[in-house]
């Protein structure tokens, strides 16, 4: 994909990239990390979505069902995905 069609596309998802990206969230992120001994860039997308209020995170590489904060994690990829959706 060229560069300038790349940037085009990001910048239509940008009105949705609610999460903040501050010290903020950097120490949240560290508490994740600490707390769930999750590496460094998951524990941020973590703290960000966090911060953002999400209840759902999805992630086909982490633990499917595991909650950090309340916010459960899910694998939008697992047959069961839809019944996780039915109970938000």
């Amino acid at each position: 994909m060229p560069v300038e069609e790349a940037r085009a596309f990001v910048r239509l998802l940008a009105p949705w990239a609610i999460a903040p990206l501050d010290a903020a969230t950097t120490e949240r992120a560290w508490a994740v990390q600490d707390s769930a001994g999750l590496s460094w860039w998951d524990s941020l997308m973590l703290a960000a979505a966090l911060r953002a209020e999400c209840r759902l995170f999805l992630s086909e590489d982490m633990q499917d069902g595991a909650a950090v904060e309340g916010m459960r994690i899910a694998n939008p990829f697992k047959p069961e995905f839809s019944r996780v959706l039915g109970r938000m």
